[in-house]
């Protein structure tokens, strides 16, 4: 099993060193995908600097020709493709893999799931929370969205939300302001993907007060008004 970690790179560049740090302790391949913006050149000298830094480990980057999280994420998952990656962890530039994160890729090949999910540590200035995720069901996934976007998913999953529903990841949920991976999962599952918990913290999840979990929050009648149009699940009440 080939596993990517794939960090997403929009707003955060003076994160994006440990990000990228905590990823290369893991030992897996890693690739950075860069929103075209002012902070581009920043991004992709840190990606450079660390690649030259880390010999031995595979290091990438792209700049992409669009912006968003969901465009990070296909551009991600497109990438892994091409490349015969069966696996990818996606990450985001502000936040940092955890020891056991690299338990995933164990726990899944005991379980063969397709999606792999842990639990976090939310952190700001102020200190840690630890969130412990529920283990999985259909019935507590529409009630709301307990799994992050840092889990190990497969390149198979992807391509076939990406055949049903038409993307692999939303843009339109860029536009609403968020939740593009809470859609994501919701759509593997509807299309009979398996999913596992592992019962451990895997993310540093990093919270600001005007990040996109807050903006998400401000509009959460519209998004899922999009998202039971989208799946066509009429029982989608997340709060």
């Amino acid at each position: 099993m080939r596993a990517l970690i794939a960090i997403a790179c929009h707003s955060w560049p003076q994160y994006f060193g440990l990000a990228l740090e905590s990823a290369l302790r893991l030992g897996l391949d890693v690739a950075a995908f860069i929103d075209q913006g002012s902070h581009a050149i920043q991004y992709k000298r840190l990606a450079e600097r660390y690649s030259q830094e880390n010999p031995g480990a595979i290091m990438r980057w792209q700049v992409l020709d669009t912006t968003g999280t969901a465009s990070s994420r296909n551009a991600a998952f497109a990438y892994a493709k091409h490349r015969h990656y069966d696996f990818v962890i996606p990450l985001d530039d502000d936040d940092i893999l955890l020891a056991d994160a690299g338990e995933m890729l164990v726990l899944q090949k005991r379980t063969r799931a397709n999606i792999v999910y842990g639990d976090f540590m939310m952190f700001d200035e102020e200190g840690l929370q630890p969130i412990s995720c529920p283990e999985f069901s259909s019935e507590r996934l529409h009630q709301r969205p307990f799994i992050s976007s840092t889990s190990l998913i497969s390149v198979d999953a992807w391509k076939a939300v990406r055949r049903r529903f038409g993307q692999g990841y939303d843009s339109e949920m860029d536009r609403l302001g968020g939740w593009e991976d809470y859609l994501f999962y919701i759509q593997a599952d509807r299309l009979g993907f398996k999913f596992t918990h592992l019962p451990l913290p895997v993310l540093g999840w990093r919270q600001h007060e005007d990040g996109r979990t807050s903006r998400a929050n401000e509009n959460i009648p519209a998004i899922v008004e999009y998202m039971r149009g989208k799946t066509g699940i009429a029982d989608l009440y997340p709060t």
